[in-house]
């Protein structure tokens, strides 16, 4: 044990990742600098603070600060570190840097060049690349004396010159001499514009790209357009909103349109920049593409409202959108695809024709000599084309690694970086005075890399957790039991040769079986959470034939309402709530959270194999590639809708008061323990700070689980969840937006119909066009429309009725289904072990990977990419896939258990969620394995596991713990806590059972499934009442489910709190919950509907009236002495009433409500549901 704990000890010292081109730090240097500071310790700082902007997703300014590469490369205002002589890479950065000094127009070109060449190899591997002309419909280069630069180089559509003044021409995008006054169009913003006719007409469902080499002032101004501006802006428009390129595609603005915007590029430092922007003919906003300089932009989507058609007749502009709005700057090399642009192509069109023939003679250079010589002549390459080399080599001379030179250090320390005005909205915190020493030591010792690989679990010998370790049974594979020979012939269900074997241990035998009506009433309970109804009960009471009960336990498997009730036991223990809960007061609604539940339910109801429905929801978006999918199958929508489970834990990030990494990471841990205490049957979320104190789960091990749900829950890359306020956010949102097969089908049949309507109208206008006014004659179609709405009587009349079929078949349209899914995001960034659990102090990092004690120390946990191509990590797949092999040691034991433990009052391990070493033994620990392995035999059914549980001779005991004449039963006596099982419990309902039966007596309870949660009314004095549902109220599976509101009536009886889920409900019996159903109204008011249940169903006599009130209640008629009570208590009501309503009628205030004999019978039903035999199952 002494090794062990010496190893975790030295586990904490500073340590290394995971980054490319690794050296070994010298050793003087390790001495000179003193403790070593690795790019690890500054790539951990910098992912903390800094990657919301210069990450994988955002990169301001061109600048990615991931790793020591994208430090050295800098972006555009040079590298952000500057070192002394070492790499190639290290000597090309510090020349870039110095010739910033000397000439910027010459280091922008040079710059570009080492970029430029990486691209091109792998684009174009085999041959010299050319800009796409493949579907290049218009190109209008603006190059040449005046009279050509209107020349549309691929057709006679040339352009025609409009405004004030004369062409102007200036340096093309390709010159270096501003002298040179050809090559350019220069519109003034003035009126100046080119018209281009009609080289292209493109409709919605119609792919197409636009580009331009622009030069722009600081004002807004179009650079190609196609708008009808009297006709609600119909068209397509891609305007320089100063700085900002914005791309419009309308039918009817705002209404009907898309608008998208780069989230943060803009173009303000009135250089030459190329713009370019494509659409695929989806009708989506989604569907287009913004690229500035061959650079992709994240977009943000201000409208994405598009149904019709942007059509016009308008022609195309060059420079103009509307009359107050022209373009003003230079512009070049204007071009029109009728398809979309590949990267590469962009990419092309983006560069110069210097910098192309630079790069493809540095390409040929590579391809005819790759030596160490042919590196030194790239390098070269940089300085001989100056005509200062050698005052740039003696400036180069005197560079060293001087922090204070690097421009990150600056920005830091200048309070730049990260914005302090900015940081509650990238959830960052300033850096700390420790890590920016650290920085700036790293930067002084030459960015030093160490080569330690990271941690990988199966690869060495394992010195944290031994074969001891996993000797504890629950880390071993369930063995192969045999079932034990009982000399009682009648045993005949495995079970109960299991429990027979303990209770003859004991002295005990079965209790008796239990009458066939409370049998039926326990099975309808714990498969439906509903009573049976009179009818149901007759027709099992009837059957007499062998093998009755099993027959009634398929027809209660078979029915919807079983997803419903085992769905609620699932919904707990994953901590599903209709709201994200958190640390805040505000409790944010989950809008799309009731879609997971629906999959629960429907999961359940079809019997879905639990090892499918865990792989579903721990990976479902890693089993199809969804994204690339021509449709959106039921399959699909299922697979991601199921993900909603690792979104389940409370998430108050949506706030920026509570967004930052901390934050995160306290999220993570919440699904993390979800995912552990409900799979695995394990509390892992003491590791997260230290090793587990009983169980041999390291730190390590807790950091290597977290790697794997990494993908897709990254602190440094996060999105946040849907809700919270409207601020605008650096992060993303963490919401699928999916159009089913179904919801297409629908939309598609509408559309028909309201075209087939809208033609109709539109034909009637055109027609009535000639009799309107001459000067009303130009109208647009819908403002014609709407001008002989006003002046048309006829019109009007014929008109009227059909724009309203057409509004009510716009209201008919499918809403957009948006899912609260998770998905990977690709490669994350790497996880280390947190000292202490604070993320301000990391120690080594680890590989994903699963608990050392339950895999086998010398197999790998492999991960691949769930298919060929994916950009997924396939993390998630691989720990599901592991989860779900036959022989895992929890799996399928946790499983089995819990579902005992629904039915027996108490699993065979009583505490269901840890089966480790804090938790308590398995009482029948064969029988728990044989029921593992029974589980995994049987196709992982869980109907399967129902059947076999309850068709034992051990579910079917009387629940009595009373001998005949009133004393404690043997049973009781000799197993007073029911470890053996030697009876049934006697159980009362929990919360939603109590709800539902009070509104199924009733006859109030709506039976309709699915859908969104069912409002709540917050009442002024604190009571949070369910409303009512079309005259009733749903199940309680369907009322929302806030958490931090509960409903009062489910509350009162211990409806759990989800922080963050509930594996084992706890029960209580207090005063509060009798004073409810004595006092609340609507107990009072769903007994009065019980009372008109009663008197419609069995009339007005006293004696009928009792039993048909117990047998709705309890499932049973009432004994001789309930009858006789029941008789004299309703003759004493019914006096009791009479004599009141009439004191009331002679006090001048006359009955307006049920009569005597109806609020009698409400008052007994009123009783009955106060009542033990209502609220326990036997």
């Amino acid at each position: 044990m002494s090794s062990r704990l010496l190893f975790r000890s030295t586990l904490l010292l500073p340590a290394v990742g995971l980054w490319f081109g690794l050296v070994v730090v010298p050793a003087d240097v390790r001495a000179e600098r003193g403790p070593a500071v690795t790019q690890h310790d500054v790539q951990a700082i910098l992912l903390r603070h800094c990657t919301v902007c210069h990450g994988r997703h955002h990169q301001e300014g061109g600048l990615s600060l991931l790793d020591r590469d994208s430090l050295l490369k800098g972006g555009k205002s040079g590298p952000a570190i500057i070192l002394k002589k070492g790499t190639l890479a290290e000597q090309s950065a510090a020349l870039r840097a110095a010739r910033a000094r000397l000439d910027t127009a010459e280091k922008l070109l040079q710059g570009r060049i080492p970029e430029l060449v990486s691209r091109l190899k792998k684009q174009f591997p085999t041959g010299k690349p050319e800009p796409a002309s493949s579907g290049l419909i218009a190109h209008f280069p603006l190059d040449g004396p005046a009279a050509q630069l209107v020349k549309n180089s691929r057709s006679k559509n040339d352009a025609v010159f409009h405004g004030p003044g004369a062409l102007r021409t200036t340096a093309g995008q390709n010159s270096q001499d501003e002298a040179v006054k050809t090559g350019a169009l220069f519109l003034d913003g003035t009126g100046q514009h080119l018209d281009a006719g009609q080289v292209a007409d493109f409709r919605s469902n119609q792919p197409f790209t636009c580009s331009a080499w622009i030069k722009p002032a600081d004002k807004v101004g179009a650079i190609i357009t196609r708008i009808n501006e009297p006709n609600d802006f119909r068209g397509i428009d891609f305007t320089n909103n100063r700085g900002l390129v914005e791309v419009h595609l309308v039918d009817k603005w705002p209404t009907n349109a898309i608008k998208v915007a780069p989230e943060t590029v803009r173009i303000t430092d009135r250089q030459w920049h190329h713009v370019l922007f494509s659409y695929d003919g989806s009708g989506k906003a989604s569907g287009v593409k913004i690229y500035i300089d061959g650079v992709q932009a994240r977009l943000k989507i201000f409208f994405d409202t598009l149904t019709g058609d942007f059509r016009t007749p308008e022609p195309w502009r060059i420079g103009r959108r509307k009359s107050s709005a022209f373009y003003e700057g230079s512009i070049d090399e204007v071009r029109i695809y009728r398809r979309v642009l590949t990267d590469a192509e962009v990419m092309l069109l983006a560069v110069d024709n210097e910098q192309l023939k630079r790069a493809l003679k540095v390409i040929e250079k590579e391809k005819a000599e790759r030596t160490e010589a042919e590196k030194q002549a790239l390098l070269q390459y940089f300085t001989d084309r100056d005509k200062n080399i050698s005052r740039r080599k003696q400036e180069l001379q005197h560079l060293r690694a001087r922090p204070e030179d690097s421009l990150v250090l600056r920005k830091i320390r200048s309070g730049h970086m990260p914005p302090k005005a900015n940081l509650l909205n990238t959830g960052t915190r300033p850096l700390k005075a420790r890590d920016v020493a650290r920085l700036e030591q790293w930067i002084k010792a030459g960015a030093p890399e160490v080569e330690l690989p990271a941690e990988t679990a199966g690869t060495t010998d394992d010195p944290l957790v031994d074969d001891d370790d996993r000797g504890y049974w629950a880390f071993q594979a369930p063995g192969h039991i045999p079932v034990p020979r009982s000399p009682d012939s009648s045993i005949a269900n495995p079970i109960d040769a299991f429990v027979a074997n303990r209770l003859e241990e004991a002295g005990l035998t079965f209790s008796p079986t239990a009458e066939p009506a409370t049998l039926a009433r326990r099975a309808f309970f714990d498969l439906h959470g509903l009573p049976p109804t009179p009818a149901q009960m007759q027709q099992f009471l009837d059957d007499d034939h062998p093998g009755a009960f099993g027959r009634l336990v398929d027809r209660l498997l078979a029915s919807p309402r079983y997803g419903e009730r085992w769905g609620r036991h699932w919904l707990d223990a994953v901590g599903y709530a209709d709201s994200f809960g958190g640390k805040l007061e505000a409790d944010h609604m989950r809008p799309y959270a009731w879609r997971y539940r629906d999959y629960v339910i429907r999961a359940f109801n079809s019997d879905r194999p639990y090892d499918r429905f865990l792989v579903e929801q721990l990976a479902g978006d890693e089993l199809v590639d969804y994204e690339n999918a021509k449709k959106i199958s039921q399959e699909i929508y299922e697979n991601l809708v199921a993900t909603g489970f690792m979104r389940m834990a409370p998430d108050s990030t949506s706030e920026r008061e509570v967004a930052f990494i901390s934050d995160r990471l306290d999220v993570i841990a919440d699904q993390l323990d979800v995912f552990s205490t409900v799979v695995l049957g394990l509390t892992v979320k003491c590791a997260r700070c230290h090793d587990h104190k009983y169980d041999p789960i390291p730190q390590r091990d807790y950091y290597r689980l977290a790697a794997i749900f990494k993908g897709a829950f990254d602190e440094n890359d996060w999105l946040k969840p849907v809700g919270g306020t409207e601020k605008q956010y650096k992060f993303g949102i963490r919401r699928l937006n999916i159009v089913t097969d179904e919801d297409k089908t629908e939309n598609d049949r509408l559309n028909v119909e309201i075209n087939n309507v809208q033609h109709k109208v539109n034909v009637e206008a055109e027609r009535l066009r000639k009799a309107v006014p001459g000067k009303e004659k130009t109208l647009a179609r819908d403002k014609l429309i709407a001008h002989l709405l006003k002046s048309n009587k006829t019109f009007k009349a014929f008109a009227e009725p059909l724009l309203k079929q057409v509004k009510e078949l716009e209201s008919q349209r499918p809403p957009a289904q948006s899912i609260q899914a998770l998905w990977d995001r690709g490669t994350p960034s790497p996880t280390y072990i947190l000292i202490r659990g604070d993320h301000d102090n990391p120690g080594h990092p680890v590989s994903p990977g699963v608990p050392a004690v339950l895999s086998n120390p010398r197999e790998p946990f492999v991960i691949r990419p769930p298919w060929k191509g994916a950009t997924q990590t396939g993390r998630r797949l691989a720990l599901a896939r592991w989860v779900v092999q036959p022989d895992h040691p929890l799996t399928s034991r946790v499983m089995v258990n819990r579902i005992w433990q629904h039915h027996f009052g108490r699993g065979l391990v009583a505490s269901v969620g840890n089966f480790g070493q804090t938790g308590t033994d398995p009482t029948h620990p064969k029988l728990l394995d044989w029921l593992a392995r029974e589980f995994v035999a049987r196709g992982w059914s869980i109907k399967a596991m129902h059947r076999l549980m309850m068709l034992s001779d051990t579910y079917r005991q009387v629940s009595s713990a009373v001998d005949p004449d009133g004393g404690p039963s043997e049973s009781q006596r000799r197993d007073p806590l029911n470890e053996w099982f030697s009876r049934m419990p006697l159980k009362r309902m929990e919360a939603e059972l109590v709800r539902d039966t009070a509104l199924w007596v009733a006859d109030r309870l709506n039976d309709t499934p699915f859908g969104p949660p069912d409002p709540v009314n917050v009442r002024k004095d604190g009571l949070v009442t369910a409303k009512s549902v079309r005259g009733g109220w749903r199940r309680s599976v369907y009322l929302r489910q806030r958490r931090k509101e509960f409903p009062t009536f489910l509350s009162t009886f211990d409806l759990p709190s989800m922080t963050p889920n509930c594996i084992q409900r706890t029960e209580s019996t207090v005063a509060l919950q009798a004073l409810f159903l004595m006092n609340n109204a609507t107990i009072d008011q769903l007994a009065g509907s019980f009372a008109e249940r009663v008197e419609k169903e069995a009339g007005t006599e006293i004696e009928l009236q009792v039993r048909r009130a117990h047998l709705v209640a309890f499932s049973r008629g009432p004994a001789d002495e309930e009858l006789e009570a029941g008789r004299s208590a309703l003759e004493l009501l019914r006096r009791h009433w009479i004599d009141h309503l009439a004191t009331e009628s002679k006090a001048g205030r006359p009955n307006k409500g049920a009569p005597a004999e109806r609020r009698a019978l409400a008052s007994y039903c009123h009783a009955l549901l106060n009542s033990a035999a209502f609220l326990y199952i036997d």
